[in-house]
């Protein structure tokens, strides 16, 4: 097994059993984080992830959308469907991590259960916060976000879109 990724994603590979991860960075840094999360991962291949319950009761489910807020990136779509996740969901959280353009003019809305976290370095920690991991672009190119969510282990919601397509194929929704 040997995949290509970034420190997120490798962590992902790892867990699944992977043998040789390639990281995407020349940094010395990114090259130590993938190797770090390997030999850490390692240690965790002996849970059993289906024995873990996902939804404790008591516990809202988390979605989380990452991403420049801008029109490629289509936060005001998600957020034109959320009142539905609602209906269905009522406890359930969506946070949109990020800044950009398009941001005010979403905060404005002041839609029910959303929190604008703003900018992140630090992606991995809210996907391993994430029930679901939710990609509304408009368009894509590749999607490092859908790898680093299915390196996670966390279900991917995405637009049937160039990009997407490639990546999660037909096991995405």
């Amino acid at each position: 097994d040997m995949g290509v990724c970034s420190g997120v994603l490798s962590a992902g590979l790892a867990r699944r059993g992977g043998q040789r991860v390639v990281a995407t960075d020349q940094d010395p840094r990114a090259l130590a984080c993938a190797r770090d999360n390997l030999q850490r991962m390692q240690l965790l291949d002996r849970v059993d992830l289906q024995q873990v319950d996902r939804f404790p009761p008591g516990r809202a489910p988390l979605v989380v959308c990452v991403g420049r807020v801008d029109e490629q990136k289509g936060q005001d779509l998600l957020l034109r469907a959320w009142p539905l996740v609602l209906a269905a969901h009522p406890r359930a959280r969506l946070a949109i991590v990020g800044d950009g353009p398009k941001l005010a003019a979403l905060q404005a809305g002041q839609p029910e259960r959303v929190d604008f976290a703003g900018f992140s370095p630090r992606v991995e920690e809210w996907l391993a916060a994430a029930d679901v991991v939710v990609i509304p672009s408009r368009w894509e190119g590749m999607p490092l976000l859908a790898l680093e969510a299915m390196g996670c282990a966390r279900p991917c919601v995405a637009f049937d879109v160039n990009g997407i397509q490639e990546c999660l194929g037909d096991s995405g929704v």
